[in-house]
C-alpha cells in the first residue's frame, strides 16, 4: 500500500518535502467531461490541512486553468502551476503570474474545424491552452491526432502532449517539468525534496525533474502507468492516502 511507503517520510523531516499534486486522475475520479469531475469535500479538508503541515509546500499541478483548479478546491487558493506551468501562483501569493501567450485566433479555428466532423469529441478553450477531449469517442483517437499534428506544423512554438483519452496544445516551453524545476529553484522551496503524484505523460517527465532534486514521483494507474505497477491503484487511493496523512482533523462531517 501507498501508506506502506511514503506514510511516515511525507511529514517527517526538516524541511518537509514538497508535494505536488495534479488534479484529473489523480485527486479527481476521471469523468465523461471536465465540468463533471469534482475533488470530494473531504479530500479538499485533507489538502487544507497538508498544505498547514507542509509549511506551504502542497502544489497543485495541473493541465486545467487556476479558476478551474479554484473552483474545484474552493474554498482552497492553494500555490499552483496550471495550464502546464502557463499560470503560476506561487507561495505565499494571492497573485497569479500568466507566463505563456494566448493560442492564435486562426489556430483555434482550425482546431475547432477539425474537430467538429468528430461525434462526441469536445474542444475546451482554456485561452491560453486547448484541450481536445475524445473520452466520449474513443474510435477518433488516431485521425484526431492526425490532424492536430498537422494544424500544429505551423507553430513550433506550440506543443501537442497526450493526456487521459485528450490531446492538450499549449506552449512547448511551459511544461509540468519545467513548472516542478522553477518552483524549485527558488524561495522557499530551495533544499526540500519533490513528491509529485501524477497519472500521464505530463506528470511522468515532472517524476524526472523531482529525481534531479533528490525526490521521487508516484504514479497513479490509469490509461498511462499500469495497475501492476503504479503505486496508487486509483483516484481513491490517493485520496485515502492524503486523509491519513493529513490526520482526522482533516476530515469535515
Amino acid at each position: 500500500m501507498a501508506q506502506t511507503i511514503l506514510g511516515v517520510a511525507l511529514l517527517q523531516g526538516t524541511p518537509p518535502p514538497v508535494l505536488f499534486l495534479d488534479i484529473d486522475g489523480t485527486i479527481s475520479d476521471i469523468a465523461p467531461t471536465p465540468s463533471a469531475a469534482f475533488v470530494p469535500k473531504e479530500a479538499v479538508a485533507a489538502l487544507g490541512q497538508l498544505h498547514e503541515r507542509l509549511q506551504g509546500g502542497l502544489i497543485i499541478l495541473t493541465g486545467r486553468t487556476s479558476a478551474d483548479a479554484d473552483r474545484m478546491l474552493a474554498p482552497l487558493r492553494l500555490p499552483l502551476a496550471a495550464v502546464h506551468g502557463a499560470e503560476m501562483r506561487a507561495p505565499g501569493s494571492g497573485g497569479l503570474v500568466a507566463r505563456a501567450a494566448a493560442v492564435q485566433d486562426a489556430l483555434r479555428a482550425t482546431i475547432m474545424r477539425i474537430s467538429a466532423p468528430l461525434k462526441g469529441v469536445l474542444v475546451e478553450d482554456k485561452t491560453i491552452a486547448i484541450t481536445v477531449h475524445y473520452r466520449l469517442a474513443p474510435q477518433h483517437r488516431e485521425v484526431l491526432l492526425g490532424r492536430l499534428r498537422d494544424a500544429l506544423a505551423e507553430y513550433p512554438m506550440l506543443g501537442l502532449t497526450a493526456g487521459r483519452m485528450s490531446f492538450e496544445i499549449h506552449n512547448a516551453v511551459r511544461t509540468k517539468a519545467e513548472a516542478v524545476r522553477a518552483m524549485m529553484s527558488g524561495a522557499p522551496f530551495v533544499g526540500r525534496r519533490p513528491i509529485i503524484v501524477g497519472d500521464d505523460a505530463a506528470d511522468a517527465d515532472a517524476f524526472v525533474v523531482a529525481e534531479e532534486f533528490g525526490g521521487t514521483g508516484l504514479s497513479v494507474a490509469g490509461e498511462f502507468f499500469a495497475a501492476g505497477d503504479a503505486v496508487f491503484e486509483s483516484p481513491a487511493h490517493v485520496r485515502q492516502w492524503l486523509i491519513e496523512e493529513a490526520g482526522p482533523c482533516s476530515i469535515t462531517r
